[in-house]
């Protein structure tokens, strides 16, 4: 590769998302890449294993391979180097969009003006800004990666190449499977044939064979279905129709952001996004019209159908329009649909004849350029994105449920308390919102809202222990230790390696002058790490 596309790119990427340098982890990153330990295990864990209760549904080594390794070489979260390789690994992205636009033949100038595009859209940017985003970036890289090696000249290295590339793609994330097929796609626009043609495609179908068994073991079973929310994707919830109809309105959402990516968000949660109850509402429509659009330039040859399922079969597994996904829409989504979008920017702008594509195209980059600086100063932190979130995107409720935890914590209890309300009338089934909701009215004195809003938590999430310790301690402060005592019971049958619950549920005892059920209350908290209670131990045991 020439010098000069590559300091372009690099250069595009650096300062556009220059302030991400100086941000710190942001929502998911606070458990997936703060929480990383080292890489014993990872091929048999899950995505989330360490969460308890956490979905067993996705399984992506590679990915984790990459935050355990920051781990090791840093040995503490270190967020500007997290930022620092998710920059690096997206300019990598843009420069392979390069390669391959070279190696369709399209002019240098086509092909730097779209991977340069690509690498300043403000639409998939999430994927870049957010540490966890890097999944995304991954599963991209390695995809195009394999098409890159799939139109080389047919050679043992390029087959195994792709073929690893394929494997590395499908292990950093679900939409990483749709690299077998665009190497097949791709292996047809090199017009290889018969012999060539199985050969280069062959290691590529074991990479996928080979991730599809060890994805079995991690997870115990031959790809199980996500558990999913109603809050993250409200269409697990809906009819068939209106699942289908709101999956088309998707489609045009997207097309939205991605021609005039402003008013940005990081959530789509709860009500953000309106149930379609009819095809033929504006959105189903433009939502039909635009694959429809896509089949057709992909009839017009085997470079252009290339270039359409780049952007569509990404785009299928996380568009809600096959089976729900995590959530509902997700920026993050996008980034590698976008690359397809730039490959075919650069098609288009190498039949564009005249001088003016450059100069019309640079001041486009300029202009994204801009807006993609702003979006990164807003990433910098929990409360400057969720900040972002909750103007641009007045319907989510997560966006208010952090900014009011985030007042909670730095004592600013009016504040958390107007913006927890606004988070449980965006989605009234919200039972973190009302938990803390109620440790907040707790802290305030108001024990009796307090309970109620306790209450409303274990309602929505019965079997959620910290909503029946939290129910059980404010009981217990409001003088009603009875009651304080059957919920705390519940909190260690729902988790009983909840040290605090065995504590409280001791203490319950013992007031109630149970000394027997106080003993081993006790017994348990102190075997779960309380030896702070072997005195209030061996005191029950002498009662009994």
């Amino acid at each position: 590769m020439k010098l000069r596309p590559l300091l372009l790119l690099l250069g595009a990427v650096l300062l556009t998302h220059l302030p991400l340098l100086r941000a710190g982890y942001v929502q998911d990153d606070h458990v997936a890449v703060e929480a990383a330990h080292g890489t014993g295990g990872i091929l048999e864990s899950s995505y989330w294993e360490g969460l308890k209760g956490a979905d067993r549904s996705l399984w992506r080594p590679v990915t984790v391979a990459t935050y355990a390794a920051e781990r090791a070489v840093f040995e503490t979260p270190f967020p500007a180097a997290s930022h620092a390789i998710n920059l690096v690994l997206h300019a990598a992205v843009g420069l392979l969009l390069f390669s391959i636009a070279r190696a369709l033949g399209f002019g240098e100038t086509a092909s730097l003006l779209g991977a340069l595009l690509f690498a300043v859209t403000p639409a998939k940017s999430e994927a870049v800004a957010n540490v966890v985003g890097r999944a995304e970036i991954l599963a991209a890289l390695f995809t195009l990666a394999a098409v890159r090696l799939a139109l080389s000249r047919p050679s043992r290295p390029a087959a195994w190449g792709a073929g690893l590339a394929v494997l590395l793609a499908c292990a950093s994330k679900e939409t990483g499977f749709a690299a077998l097929p665009l190497v097949a796609l791709a292996l047809l626009v090199s017009r290889a044939r018969g012999r060539d043609l199985a050969g280069m495609l062959l290691p590529s179908v074991l990479a996928v064979v080979v991730v599809a068994i060890a994805r079995t073991h991690a997870l115990e079973s031959f790809f199980p279905p996500q558990t999913i929310p109603v809050m993250d994707n409200p269409l697990v919830a809906e009819t068939a129709m209106r699942r289908l109809a709101t999956a088309l309105g998707l489609v045009a959402r997207y097309a939205r952001i991605v021609l005039f990516p402003w008013h940005l968000s990081n959530d789509y949660s709860g009500a953000s996004i309106a149930i379609e109850t009819s095809f033929l509402a504006f959105r189903p429509l433009v939502g039909i019209a635009l694959p429809v659009a896509g089949l057709v330039l992909a009839l017009r040859g085997r470079r252009s159908a290339l270039l359409v399922a780049v952007v569509l079969l990404p785009y299928l597994l996380v568009g809600n329009l096959l089976v729900p996904v995590g959530a509902i829409m997700a920026e993050r989504f996008l980034y590698l649909p976008v690359a397809g979008l730039a490959l075919l920017a650069a098609a288009l702008l190498d039949r564009w004849d005249g001088r003016a594509a450059p100069g019309v195209t640079g001041v486009l980059v300029a202009f994204l350029a801009v807006h993609m600086f702003a979006r990164a100063i807003e990433w910098r932190s929990d409360a400057t994105i969720f900040a972002a979130t909750e103007r641009n995107n007045p319907g989510s409720p997560r966006a208010p449920y952090w900014l009011g935890s985030i007042a909670e914590e730095r004592g600013d209890m009016d504040a958390a308390s107007r913006e927890l309300d606004k988070a449980i009338r965006n989605w009234p089934a919200f039972a973190p919102a009302w938990l803390d909701k109620g440790l907040v009215l707790a802290r305030r004195g108001r024990l009796d809202e307090a309970r109620g809003a306790f209450a409303e938590a274990v309602r929505l999430e019965p079997q959620w222990a910290q909503a029946h310790l939290d129910l059980a301690l404010a009981l217990h402060r409001a003088g009603d230790p009875t009651s304080a005592l059957k919920a705390a019971r519940k909190a260690t049958l729902a988790d009983p390696a909840d040290a605090k619950a065995w504590a409280e549920a001791g203490h319950l005892f013992y007031e109630t002058e149970d000394f027997a059920g106080a003993a081993a209350a006790y017994r348990h908290a102190v075997d779960l790490g309380r030896s702070d209670l072997a005195a209030r131990l061996r005191d029950a045991a002498s009662r009994r």
